[in-house]
């Protein structure tokens, strides 16, 4: 069965986002479960045209932040992925 954690967050705040990005993780086992270090995590974010973050039609750019710092605390490597997977466009960071 697949679990999934709802964590409110009213706030994109980088260290409140990161707190509740780590305690869902935390509830599904924790970072380990995922990740290790010197995995490639590609994060595939959503970005379908010009329109501000407060739109909800695009991700977050401090989620976007807040992951990435995550994932690089966890001796990731992180890429960002943009276009549809048929035509992945992928840059490292």
């Amino acid at each position: 069965m697949s679990k999934v954690v709802i964590n409110e967050c009213k706030e994109y705040d980088l260290s409140t986002l990161m707190s509740k990005i780590n305690d869902g993780i935390e509830k599904l086992g924790g970072w380990d479960s995922f990740v290790h270090p010197g995995d490639k995590v590609l994060l595939k974010v959503n970005l379908i045209g010009p329109k501000p973050p407060e739109s909800a039609a695009v991700t977050h750019c401090e989620f976007v932040r807040g992951m990435i710092r995550i994932l690089k605390s966890q001796g990731c490597e992180v890429w960002i992925g943009l276009k549809p997977i048929r035509q992945v466009f992928i840059q490292g960071l």
